[in-house]
C-alpha cells in the first residue's frame, strides 16, 4: 500500500521539528536509536545529522530505498543491511522487515531508544500481534531506555464513529483516508492518492487494529514497560478522549522487575 506514496511521502508527511526534539530528549547525546516504521528516513536523517547513531526499519523495500537515496544525498552515507553488526557509525543504517522479525536483526539490549511512529503499531495482528512485536522492541532496548509510541486515539474514532480523516492537500497531491468497520474487530483503511498534474489516482488499503490508549498501557506493563507520559500531539498538550492523536512514552525499567513466583515472565 505504501509504495504509491513513496514520492509523495515527504510532502503528505513532513518532519517536525517538534518530532524531532521528543525523540532527541528521549535519546542520550550519540545514543543510538531505532526508528520502527521509518519510511523515507527523515527522522534518521535529521538524527544522524545531529550526532545521534540512527537506525531505520521498515516493511516497505521502496520507501528503504528512499531512505538511503535521502542519507546518501546528505553525505550521511546510508546503507541498507541485513543483519545489524552494532556498528558506531554516525551514518544511518536501514533495514528492510516486518516488526515481528525484529529479533533477527538486533541484538538484545542494543538501543538507548525506540521510536514507534506514523500509527505503525497498529498494524500489527491484533493484541497478540501486537504484545509480540513490543515484547521484541523490549528486548532490543537497553535497561532504562526509553520508547515512544505515536498512533492516532482509536478510542475516539470508535466511540464518534469516524468514516474518514481530513484530507492532505499539497502542492502536487491530494491525499484521502478512509476507515471501514470490520466484523473480527479491526478496521479497513483505505486511502486514495491523486496527482493534480494528471487526476491520476492510486487507492489501497490495509487492515488495522484500533489500539485504545487502555489496551496500549495494559500490553505494556504486561511486558514490564513502565509508561511514563501521554500526550495528545507533539506540541505536548495533555492527552483526552478528544485527542487526534496518542503519543506515549514508556521506558523498560534500569533493572528488569523479578517475577513473582509461580508467574511466568513474559519476556
Amino acid at each position: 500500500m505504501y509504495d504509491t506514496t513513496a514520492e509523495y511521502y515527504d510532502e503528505i508527511f513532513p518532519l517536525s521539528q517538534a518530532q524531532h526534539s521528543l525523540v532527541a530528549e528521549l535519546t542520550p547525546p550519540g545514543g543510538r536509536v531505532l526508528d520502527v516504521g521509518c519510511a523515507t528516513g527523515a527522522l534518521c536523517a535529521g538524527l544522524a545529522q545531529a550526532g545521534y547513531r540512527a537506525v531505520g526499519f521498515d516493511a516497505d523495500p521502496i520507501l528503504i530505498e528512499h531512505a538511503v537515496r535521502r542519507a546518501s544525498g546528505a553525505s550521511l552515507g546510508g546503507s541498507r543491511h541485513h543483519r545489524d553488526h552494532g556498528e558506531h557509525s554516525p551514518s544511518p543504517s536501514f533495514f528492510v522487515g516486518k516488526m515481528e522479525e525484529l529479533h533477527t536483526f538486533f541484538d538484545e539490549r542494543s538501543f538507548d531508544s525506540v521510536v514507534c511512529l506514523g500509527n505503525t503499531l497498529v498494524h500489527g495482528d491484533g493484541v497478540s500481534g501486537i504484545t509480540d512485536i513490543l515484547t521484541k522492541i523490549y528486548r532490543v532496548l537497553k535497561p532504562g531506555g526509553h520508547l515512544l509510541l505515536q498512533l492516532l486515539n482509536y478510542r475516539r474514532i470508535l466511540a464518534d464513529g469516524v468514516t474518514e480523516l481530513p484530507p492532505i492537500e499539497t502542492e502536487r497531491v491530494r491525499f484521502e483516508r478512509f476507515y471501514r468497520q470490520r466484523h473480527d474487530g479491526f478496521l479497513s483503511f483505505h486511502t486514495v492518492l491523486t496527482v493534480k498534474e494528471t487526476a491520476e489516482s492510486a487507492a489501497g488499503s490495509v487492515r488495522l487494529y484500533p489500539l485504545t490508549k487502555d489496551e496500549l498501557e495494559g500490553v505494556l506493563r504486561s511486558i514490564g514497560f513502565v509508561s511514563e507520559v501521554s500526550y495528545g500531539d507533539y506540541e505536548r498538550a495533555p492527552f483526552s478522549d478528544a485527542s487526534f492523536l496518542l503519543l506515549l512514552v514508556a521506558r523498560r525499567p534500569p533493572a528488569d522487575p523479578v517475577c513473582t513466583p509461580g508467574q511466568p515472565n513474559p519476556r
